[in-house]
């Protein structure tokens, strides 16, 4: 893989790094990467990153660039098998995600996530439930 330096491409390889580290997660649908969704199974569709610098210092030469925004990605869960375990899967992957504090050793770059919300819940046709997960963070680079 070759080496990014992109703080921000380095903060969502963070967040991808931290979610496939959770024990038991279920498949994911990554953006950009083709994928069979699985039957009467849950699974997990990458949604956005999204993110807008602005000067954290003001004045000062090699101003310090601060980004605030949030990563996305929704549980698809199958119907007939009741909203608690959706919620409790989502609880899990959250609190994991909660835990993120990313530094890059040797320079400014570090990043955290600020806070987690669950979305309501949406119909997923042909029956199943969508919950959106989001994950607010912000870094400076």
């Amino acid at each position: 893989m070759a080496t990014v330096t992109d703080p921000s491409i380095r903060f969502l390889r963070a967040l991808r790094g931290k979610l496939t580290a959770i024990a038991d997660l279920p498949p994911v649908a990554w953006l950009g990467v083709p994928f069979t969704a699985p039957v009467d199974e849950p699974y997990l569709e990458e949604m956005a990153f999204r993110h807008d610098p602005f000067p954290a210092e003001l004045g000062a030469p090699g101003m310090l660039q601060r980004t605030r925004g949030f990563y996305q990605i929704d549980l698809i869960a199958p119907s007939g098998k009741g909203a608690d375990a959706a919620f409790t899967l989502a609880d899990r992957l959250l609190t994991a995600l909660r835990a993120l504090v990313f530094a890059v050793s040797g320079t400014r770059v570090r990043g955290h996530v600020l806070s987690t919300a669950v979305g309501s819940p949406a119909p997923e046709p042909p029956n199943g439930l969508r919950l959106p997960l989001t994950v607010y963070l912000t870094f400076d680079f």
